[in-house]
């Protein structure tokens, strides 16, 4: 962690606080919370240290409590350097939270500070702790923001439904997320919203029954809450096969989808009905009925999904 300790002192030495022109520019005079230049969360600052514990005080507001941050990379001449540090005080002077070095993808290293604040206002310190004491200056620029920790509302669903029937399905989130869908751990679609929160997800036909658990991530890597959809069956059965029914015959049987329920009418009155067994078996015992009477046999399924009429003449 770096020290930034020359601050520490200065803060013995307030009187009252003078209140300058907002600005994101140094303007050299910015050596003590009395002469700190105000800056607005998500400005970058720019400016140069030369001296060692040299600093430069920057004021700022926190309005509703969040996780402040900011970075900059230093650059004495053509090379950066590592001799400089941020850290954050509050208006007691008491040292909050100072920075680390990290390298970057270039193999540039930087500094950079983040803090969770209350309201209230804040300093955030730049200083050059080169040891050795070096003159040379060091330019800054330094990029603030708030952290987002936010998830973003789960996933709203159109219809709150998903049929065994639909390769794709639309809903509305967070604007510019990204939505993962997954049956159990397997992730089995992703889509992005658009500006307006609107997403389209493309998939492969599921079966009814099957749980889609949606999410929506935002660009900070929050992710929100689940959305689960249970998949629904709108598709009806295949018409019964019904075997020949005779003027005797006191059952009609045949097959139909395994566990729907089989209903034989005449006309729109119900002779009987009953459910298909695990193979798709049924028969429904019904009254004899005279020769050339037509049933209509339909099955059901759990859904209430009803097949095409079977016609089926008596014999």
């Amino acid at each position: 962690m770096k020290k930034l300790v020359s601050f520490l002192a200065i803060f013995f030495l307030i009187g009252s606080s003078t209140t300058y022109a907002a600005t994101v520019t140094e303007n050299g005079k910015n050596k003590d919370p009395q002469t700190a230049q105000n800056f607005v969360i998500g400005d970058d600052i720019v400016g140069s240290v030369a001296n060692y514990d040299d600093v430069d005080v920057y004021k700022f507001n926190v309005t509703k409590p969040n996780t402040f941050w900011a970075e900059s990379d230093f650059k004495e001449g053509t090379k950066y350097s590592t001799n400089y540090g941020l850290a954050v005080f509050d208006k007691t002077g008491n040292l909050l939270a100072v920075s680390d070095t990290y390298i970057d993808e270039e193999n540039i290293p930087f500094e950079s500070v983040e803090k969770y604040l209350p309201v209230g206002t804040y300093y955030l310190v730049v200083e050059k702790i080169d040891e050795d004491k070096s003159t040379i200056e060091g330019k800054y620029d330094i990029t603030t923001g708030i952290a987002d920790l936010t998830p973003p509302p789960a996933p709203i669903v159109d219809g709150k439904m998903v049929t065994n029937k639909a390769k794709s399905f639309t809903g509305k989130a967070e604007a510019n997320s990204a939505i993962t869908v997954k049956v159990g751990t397997k992730v089995i679609a992703t889509a992005k919203t658009n500006a307006s929160g609107v997403f389209t997800v493309t998939m492969p036909l599921q079966k009814e029954g099957t749980v889609l658990s949606i999410t929506a991530t935002d660009a900070a890597k929050n992710t929100s809450k689940i959305t689960k959809i249970t998949v629904r069956d709108v598709i009806a059965p295949g018409s019964p096969v019904v075997n020949p029914i005779k003027y005797t015959s006191t059952s009609v049987t045949g097959k139909a989808e395994a566990k729907s329920t089989v209903t034989v009418k005449v006309g729109s009155k119900i002779l009987g009905s009953g459910k298909a067994d695990a193979k798709g078996m049924f028969k429904i015992t019904i009254k004899k009925q005279k020769k050339g009477t037509t049933l209509s046999i339909t099955a059901t399924d759990a859904a209430k999904n009803s097949s095409k009429t079977s016609i089926v003449k008596v014999k």
